[in-house]
């Protein structure tokens, strides 16, 4: 017998995590970008990524040089 969907089931597909954090992902990512899920990062002199707190933003020296982007699409209109 099939199991029947539960609240979590249901609202899982409504939250922040399918609709916003991982668009987001998929767009940096094509736009040439990496991420890292730090969840159980550790900061300080020896913590796990080399940053003092939460605020500081990771950079790499290839995230800051120029981009080529020529092989992007076009940008489309986005209607709500």
């Amino acid at each position: 017998m099939p199991r029947t969907p539960g609240v979590g089931d249901v609202t899982a597909g409504y939250g922040e995590l399918v609709l916003v954090k991982l668009p987001a992902i998929a767009l940096l990512e094509l736009l040439g970008w990496t991420h890292a899920n730090l969840f159980a990062e550790t900061f300080g002199e020896h913590g796990s990524e080399g940053r003092e707190n939460e605020h500081q933003v990771i950079l790499t020296p290839a995230d800051l040089g120029e981009r080529d982007v020529s092989d992007l699409p076009e940008p489309q209109a986005v209607s709500a």
